[in-house]
């Protein structure tokens, strides 16, 4: 799994990347990339063009056969450790809201306990 994402580090992993042009995007202009990876997959990321966050992705997926778009929206940036992150990430489908995510809080090199990572007992019926 590739946890930094496409554009982190691109060139390294073997993917090219191309500037297709400038888009106006969730009410701000937005450079529109066109990344390609090294496995052949197309993906476009639409970057504010101010705070050059991701405000929005879009990818190529196959589901039974059939090829279908996925777009991922972020909003909500907030500084964590001096990295901008999303605390809102919303998916489609064909124009319907497939998942919506909103964070309460991100933490990086945070120390964790080991019982967070314990399969819970099952539900008694």
């Amino acid at each position: 799994a590739d946890f930094d994402g496409v554009l982190v580090n691109w060139k390294e992993k073997g993917h090219q990347v191309e500037l297709v042009g400038m888009e106006p995007m969730e009410g701000t202009d937005a450079y529109k990339l066109k990344v390609i990876t090294k496995e052949g997959d197309v993906e476009y990321f639409y970057l504010d063009a101010d705070a050059f966050v991701i405000i929005k992705n879009t990818t190529n997926h196959k589901i039974q056969g059939a090829e279908v778009e996925t777009e991922s929206y972020m909003s909500n940036y907030k500084n964590v450790d001096g990295i901008m992150m999303p605390y809102t990430i919303e998916s489609k489908m064909k124009g319907q809201t497939i998942s919506n995510i909103v964070f309460d809080s991100l933490l990086f090199d945070k120390e964790m306990s080991d019982s967070l990572f314990i399969k819970p007992a099952p539900a008694s019926k």
